[in-house]
């Protein structure tokens, strides 16, 4: 993961300045409004890098998904009717994850009806589908 370190100075704006009721050095002004600025402008700066790199919020498309070579932006979430797996993530351009779906209830025995990828619970075991009606389960526990 990424890690972004502001570079924001805000220690060189004097945030006594101007003094009430005396009369105050231009320079003063002048100074710390180009601080406050430059303080500003690399905001700017820090948050189009965020905005482009980032924080990307998903688009969910009425394209559907067709194979692992489909096309997409980073972001986009496609559906499918053509594979098992209901939903898919564009993480990077190109680049496709399934997103799991959640069955409506929990498989009854370990070849349940499911769609590889689907997940379910109930108050003792999670659910995962790894193949076409093929289920497996983990026990709940406390950590």
């Amino acid at each position: 993961m990424t890690t972004l370190t502001s570079t924001i100075s805000s220690t060189a704006i004097d945030s006594n300045f101007p003094i009430p009721g005396q009369d105050n050095d231009t320079q003063g002004f002048r100074t710390n409004f180009a601080t406050i600025k430059l303080a500003l402008s690399t905001a700017k700066a820090e948050v189009e890098y965020i905005l482009a790199n980032v924080a990307v919020a998903p688009r969910l498309y009425s394209n559907l998904y067709t194979s692992s070579s489909q096309t997409g932006s980073t972001g986009q979430i496609m559906y499918s009717s053509v594979t098992n797996n209901p939903l898919y993530f564009c993480y990077a351009t190109n680049l496709w994850q399934t997103i799991p779906t959640f069955a409506n209830t929990a498989p009854s025995t370990a070849s349940s009806t499911g769609n590889i990828g689907q997940v379910a619970y109930d108050s003792t075991h999670f659910y995962v589908c790894v193949a076409t009606n093929t289920w497996v389960r983990t026990n709940l526990a406390s950590w």
